[in-house]
């Protein structure tokens, strides 16, 4: 978490990294999008290095278990939902 916040500290690496949020907001690929934030100011290197690497210490969210399934997903049996085929749905 250190690069982001060192990183919203610095006005250059911040609006590089809004840029390139912008920008793959819009259909940008990321590597397009996120290459300028590697020399974005005297903290941009560490910011893409740290989420290249989904270091945990990056983000508190990337150690978050993911949800359950919502209804229609595959059951304990591996079968699809009620709407599958041959399910009667």
């Amino acid at each position: 978490m250190a690069p982001l916040v060192a990183c919203a500290s610095d006005c250059v690496c911040n609006n590089a990294v809004l840029a390139a949020l912008q920008c793959a907001a819009t259909g940008g690929s990321q590597t397009t999008c996120f290459a300028p934030v590697f020399t974005a100011g005297a903290t941009g290197m560490a910011v893409v290095t740290c989420l290249l690497t989904s270091s945990s210490g990056c983000s508190p969210m990337l150690d978050a278990s993911p949800e359950a399934p919502e209804d229609g997903g595959a059951d304990v049996s591996g079968e699809a939902g009620s709407d599958a085929p041959g399910q009667g749905g």
